[in-house]
């Protein structure tokens, strides 16, 4: 069992060092426990992970648990310097016995999928075909070697399905053998990709309770909690080693930091995410640019009540913490031949793009939709949204909807842009389109929370109380006021 007590180590190393860095920014400073656990779980995997990237390829430090430990009590010890005072919580208005029902009801299944999930990790070993293709083969070269280069990579005679891809959550595994020496058992490292699950649920209902109320925010957290994409029957999700999941939290997370009025430490946080999903999977760089530019966008809409460089500033922040991130990508591939690999930047014109978008897009599409109405991976998720979108779309014009909307999109776009360089479309729509859709998950359930919203509201009734003040994430944006 010793691969149990590794696990809850490295959950623990990255929940401590997440928990510190939340008390340096004041939003998540006064979230209640499980959004603010959410966030700093991300954010405590973010820093750990880019920070040994960063070490071990450009100063060549080793990857052993000195190091590990260096890297994950540097934000503990900034954290008990700086002297930090949480923000007055208003006292929680009386709720309904219906309103207490719904939570209690939302939160205990919600509980209840992520403990199994947790049991499943630690019970059973890695059976998904990238996690023990790509990651877990990834994190075993790197942990041999002790460092981010290995041989493997960087030799063009080894055999290596895409050498190129980022290894920020093969790291992070590294993290869990290293932090108890523990031998190559890969149960050590599955409870990590697992964790995601309740980190996207808790930050999903902080975010809705605020801007669409509480009773909400309990639905869609029921919806959240039983898609089967999500937990126990997608690939990428929670039971798998894929980098989806993670993809789907730092994208969804950094993006909700930069669109809700964030100050300087809100955009280096943001920041700090968005370089985690640079540094997650391929889809993650066109991903953040997406993000920094629905931020760029609130920021613009801020500058009629403050001044532009105040508005600008975490924004500003937020990508040069992801322009570092692109940087030491780079860098790191610089030095790694490519093969086995789709290599859509090299295919990529814009006569070809002309010439294939639509004939390709004919042949995808209806293979998306399919791939959207499987039970085993999405329920009755769509119809659902279908019915809520006829009959609540108004809510879609609630501000940051269209924002959210956009965010939503940027993952399928990026697949439909895949799609059109690749020689067989139809292959790579059946095992990758449900992966986009996840990769969206924390806006396009916010939007599914908006349509709701209005299908229970249709004459536009007040959505939660009034926001007064500077107070935690998501409390700015109730009442549907602009951030």
């Amino acid at each position: 069992m010793s691969h149990v007590l590794a696990s809850f180590l490295a959950l623990a190393l990255f929940s401590g060092t997440g928990w510190a860095l939340t008390s340096l920014v004041p939003t998540l400073r006064g979230l209640p426990g499980a959004p603010r656990w959410g966030y700093g779980y991300l954010l405590g995997l973010a820093w750990t992970c880019i920070a040994l990237y960063a070490l071990s390829h450009g100063l060549g430090v080793p990857l052993r648990l000195p190091a590990i430990l260096a890297v994950a009590t540097v934000p503990i010890v900034i954290a008990l310097l700086v002297r930090t005072r949480s923000p007055a919580r208003q006292r929680p208005r009386e709720r309904s016995p219906w309103t207490r029902f719904l939570f209690v009801l939302a939160v205990s299944f919600a509980a209840l999928v992520s403990a199994a999930l947790l049991a499943d990790a630690v019970a059973s070993p890695e059976s998904d075909w990238d996690g023990r293709m790509t990651w877990t083969m990834q994190a075993r070269w790197i942990r041999e070697a002790g460092t981010v280069d290995p041989p493997v990579l960087r030799e063009k005679r080894w055999f290596v399905s895409h050498p190129q891809y980022p290894v920020l959550m093969p790291l992070a595994q590294v993290v869990a053998l290293e932090i108890q020496g523990q031998a190559d058992d890969d149960r050590a490292a599955r409870p990590l990709y697992a964790a995601f699950f309740p980190a996207l649920l808790s930050i999903l209902y902080a975010a809705c309770r605020r801007w669409l109320g509480r009773r909400t925010a309990c639905w869609v957290l029921l919806v959240a909690a039983n898609l089967p994409l999500l937990s126990f029957e997608g690939e990428g999700g929670a039971r798998s080693s894929y980098g989806d999941l993670p993809l789907a939290c730092f994208y969804g997370a950094g993006l909700l930091l930069l669109l809700f009025r964030p100050r300087l430490p809100e955009g280096l946080a943001a920041g700090l995410l968005l370089a985690a999903a640079v540094l997650t999977k391929n889809e993650g760089l066109p991903l953040c640019l997406a993000a920094l530019g629905v931020g760029a966008w609130s920021a613009f809409l801020r500058v009629r009540r403050q001044p532009w460089m105040r508005a600008a500033a975490p924004v500003v922040l937020a990508a040069l913490a992801a322009a570092a991130a692109i940087g030491l990508l780079h860098s790191w591939r610089s030095h790694i031949p490519n093969r086995e690999d789709e290599m859509y930047l090299a295919r990529f014109s814009l006569r070809r793009l002309a010439a294939t978008f639509l004939p390709q897009a004919r042949i995808a599409i209806p293979l998306a939709v399919d791939r959207m109405l499987a039970r085993e991976q999405w329920g009755l998720f769509w119809p659902l949204a279908l019915i809520l979108a006829v009959l609540g779309g108004r809510g879609l014009r609630r501000p940051p909807a269209l924002r959210l909307a956009i965010a939503a999109a940027a993952p399928l776009a990026v697949g439909l842009l895949a799609y059109t360089f690749h020689p067989d479309p139809a292959y790579m729509v059946q095992v990758t389109w449900n992966r986009m859709l996840l990769h969206a998950a924390l806006p396009l359930l916010l939007l599914l929370g908006a349509c709701l919203r209005r299908a229970r509201h249709p004459k536009g009734a007040p959505a939660g109380p009034p926001s007064s003040g500077r107070r935690p994430l998501g409390v700015q944006i109730s009442g549907g006021a602009p951030p």
